[in-house]
């Protein structure tokens, strides 16, 4: 179980600081452009790792 825990607990942390790199990358763009445009494309593409979860297994794993 202690094992269990200490890699739950890593795996926080590393989601949490993906979140606040993207948010803080989706401030930056709005600050140096001032563009609604850059700021919907930079979340968007900031977005899609954490959306698509099935892909990253599916293309993982040999197709029979």
């Amino acid at each position: 179980m202690r094992t269990f825990i200490i890699i739950w607990s890593g795996q926080l942390v590393s989601t949490v600081g993906s979140s606040m790199t993207g948010f803080a990358l989706t401030l930056w763009a709005w600050e140096v452009t001032g563009s609604a445009t850059a700021l919907a494309l930079v979340e968007f593409f900031a977005q899609m790792p954490s959306d698509h979860p099935g892909c990253r297994s599916n293309c993982r794993s040999p197709q029979s």
